[in-house]
């Protein structure tokens, strides 16, 4: 049986392998990552290997762990395997220390849209609000507005909704359409939930 230091000094050499094979950093990573969340620009880094760097660097317990774990997080989250990009996510988050406020931002974004997606509305209200605490932009809070917005309208709080939905659309200065289906309608695709 291994012991626990040569069991991580395994994973990290594994790791380190295939990261030289693959041709991807942590640093361009992270230097991706670190972009605000709301931009549209996808991921190009090789998804095949991510996910074994993430596994074998978070086993290893080294730095670069962190960068491996958001990454197959985000292309998780992309792929709409949110149950999935949430375990990364967490993991993510026991690994900060820190980081930008950008990264965090897009952290906290990307764990409330998929709990979203799973419809554990509860775990979306309290993440799009630390979107909204530290969101660069006023685009990125009118993205966790409407998130709000959304959350609270699948759980039939139409007032709630409708207030959210508004700081939303007054927040980037778009016009509040008649009509409640329209109003929500135009306040989750003017960024683009």
């Amino acid at each position: 049986t291994l012991g626990s230091t040569s069991r991580r000094t395994l994973h990290l050499q594994f790791a380190e392998l295939v990261e030289t094979q693959s041709g991807v950093t942590a640093a361009n990573i992270l230097e991706y990552l670190d972009r605000p969340y709301s931009s549209i620009t996808p991921a190009v880094f090789p998804s095949d290997r991510v996910f074994d760097l993430a596994y074998h660097f978070f086993m290893a317990e080294d730095s670069r762990a962190l960068a491996y774990q958001f990454m197959a997080g985000e292309l998780s989250y992309q792929s709409y395997a949110s149950e999935e990009a949430i375990q990364y996510f967490n993991r993510v988050q026991s690994l900060l220390s820190n980081e930008s406020k950008a990264l965090r931002a897009r952290l906290w974004h990307r764990l409330a849209v998929s709990s979203y997606r799973i419809h554990d509305y509860q775990a979306s209200l309290s993440q799009f609000e630390q979107v909204i605490q530290i969101a660069a932009s006023d685009f990125d809070r009118a993205v966790a507005f409407a998130g709000i917005g959304a959350s609270r309208q699948s759980l039939t709080q139409y007032e709630l909704a409708t207030k959210y939905h508004d700081l939303a659309l007054t927040t980037i200065d778009a016009p509040r359409p008649t009509g409640f289906r329209a109003y929500c309608r135009a306040a989750i695709l003017a960024v683009k939930l």
